[in-house]
């Protein structure tokens, strides 16, 4: 069974009622979500519910996120804190901007769990192949 990681840039398209990414796109993560292959790290699950959600939205959005497989690392781990340092000079060494902490937790978090990564951030694309993480294609 594939297990995909939804990044936070996809999963806004995904509860936007005018979503820049194709019909098709949003079907077939539908269709991921209810065969239960889509996974969330916690990290993703604050940025988007700290994020502008309806509030008579926020409840179901809620839900649906906390049913969801986690695939967290453990983030009280010094070690994982200093792979997310080094993940900072992987993209020094291959010219790419620095990403946030955030994108580095879910980087690293799809390369640990072995899962196919769904992103529209190119960075975090770039950075993710350099990784040899599996991409999700679009």
């Amino acid at each position: 069974m594939t297990r995909i990681l939804i990044d936070t840039s996809v999963w806004i398209e995904f509860f936007s009622s005018k979503p820049s990414v194709s019909k098709q796109l949003l079907d077939r993560l539908t269709q991921h979500i209810l065969e239960g292959e889509v996974a969330i790290i916690e990290p993703i699950r604050v940025e988007l519910l700290s994020g502008v959600i309806r509030s008579s939205a926020k409840a179901e959005v809620a839900r649906l996120l906390g049913s969801l497989e986690k695939v967290d690392l453990d983030w009280n781990s010094k070690e994982n804190w200093d792979k997310l340092i080094e993940l900072s000079s992987v993209a020094h060494a291959h010219k790419c901007s620095v990403p946030g902490v955030v994108d580095r937790m879910i980087l690293l978090s799809a390369k640990e769990a072995s899962v196919t990564l769904l992103t529209k951030d190119r960075l975090l694309g770039k950075l993710a192949a350099i990784l040899e993480v599996e991409i999700f294609e679009q």
